[in-house]
């Protein structure tokens, strides 16, 4: 489940999930440890926010995405990465935390931040650890 402003195109592993614009949830999957994420993000004006979380079918397990498990990444156009790319992104999105009138609050709890990269049209990436999988 994601909320973003304006828009957002997912990738697990290489392979495009969901392209998103608001909040939406994303289509089903099961994330394990080690799986690589790209996140596009851009923005046309405004606020720029964007929050993901992802909560198994049957609510018993949770992934929270935090701003210092991302990377900001420095290329276009990447739809997956080697963990040895990874190692070299050093810096990190920024944390962002957009009025309340712009929040779009996601109907799950987690621990994930508001985040956004480094410019309106971006990409951050992550590799999924064990210390951001919550099981119920």
């Amino acid at each position: 489940m994601t909320a973003v402003d304006d828009a957002a195109t997912i990738f697990v592993n290489g392979k495009e999930i969901a392209k998103l614009e608001g909040v939406k949830k994303s289509p089903e999957l099961d994330l394990k440890v080690g799986d690589r994420i790209v996140v596009h993000l851009w923005q046309n004006w405004g606020p720029k926010y964007f929050m993901m979380v992802f909560q198994s079918a049957d609510s018993k397990t949770l992934v929270s995405f935090r701003t210092k498990d991302f990377r900001n990444v420095p290329d276009i156009g990447v739809q997956d990465f080697s963990i040895d790319q990874f190692k070299l992104w050093k810096q990190s999105p920024k944390r962002e935390k957009p009025e309340a009138k712009d929040k779009k609050k996601l109907p799950v709890k987690s621990d994930s931040d508001w985040m956004w990269g480094p410019l309106d049209d971006c990409y951050i990436a992550c590799i999924v650890t064990e210390d951001m999988i919550k099981r119920r």
